[in-house]
């Protein structure tokens, strides 16, 4: 009973261990027909990337032409 309480406990050390490695990254794309229009053309291909990412994950940011010059700016 002993080594079983141990694997799991290393085991579900290891899962929290590997949760709290996980990093997301956010996808700034420009957006001019509409967050709504971004997400339709834009979720699919990060959703079948996202798949293939190790506990990482992108998320999709749409923004208008303003916001890409203020972020361009930005150092």
């Amino acid at each position: 009973m002993t080594v079983r309480m141990l694997a799991l406990s290393l085991l579900l050390g290891w899962s929290t261990f590997t949760a709290a490695q996980a990093k997301v990254y956010y996808f700034g794309v420009l957006a001019p027909r509409g967050a709504s229009m971004a997400q339709h053309q834009w979720q699919p291909w990060l959703d079948s990337f996202n798949q293939r990412l190790n506990g990482d994950s992108l998320v999709l940011v749409p923004l208008d032409l303003a916001q890409v010059q203020q972020a361009s700016t930005l150092k």
